[in-house]
């Protein structure tokens, strides 16, 4: 919570722990509510706890799914860096964002770069769609078959909109 919202609640919840103050004609007498025991105020977690939260749980499932699948092509990592535009055009981001791939993709993606920057090729992954295809599959299939990575991923999805839903509000109440 922040502070300006923290005054805002505590001039909200002032006049209620002082007790209800009615204002009559003279004579009149002035009783005060029964007191308040507790209020308690709880704000959303922070945005970066729940990132981290989330990336937890991602790279969780990505341990799960890497030890259960048996084609090294397909096993996942992630790492830092910076994003580019297509045409390798850096994008206005002063800072590294977490990318997670397969070893083809980091591989093929890696030779097709070299190749672009030799002047061969427009840098483009050939076969990426079907790799993504047989992926995508793979872990249909891991979690129909498996309670444990069925268990992880639910985690990770969880966790991903839990954060995605506190950064959209964060992101339409950005004006307060």
């Amino acid at each position: 919570m922040t502070t300006s919202t923290t005054y805002l609640v505590i001039a909200i919840i002032m006049p209620l722990l002082a007790g209800s103050v009615a204002v009559g004609q003279e004579g009149d007498t002035v009783e005060a509510a029964d007191p308040i025991d507790e209020i308690t105020v709880t704000s959303p977690p922070p945005l970066g706890a729940l990132k981290r939260q989330m990336e937890r749980a991602q790279e969780d499932t990505f341990s799960v799914f890497n030890a259960m699948n048996d084609d090294p092509n397909f096993h996942i990592t992630c790492r830092m860096q910076r994003p580019n535009k297509d045409g390798f055009d850096p994008i206005p981001i002063h800072r590294e964002v977490r990318v997670c791939t397969t070893r083809y993709f980091s591989r093929e993606s890696q030779r097709e770069n070299d190749d672009y920057l030799d002047g061969i090729g427009d840098g483009r992954v050939i076969g990426a769609s079907a790799h993504n295809k047989k992926l995508t599959r793979k872990i249909h299939d891991l979690i129909e078959e498996s309670p444990e990575f069925r268990r992880v991923m639910s985690e990770y999805v969880f966790a991903k909109r839990e954060y995605d839903a506190a950064k959209e509000y964060r992101e339409a109440w950005e004006f307060f």
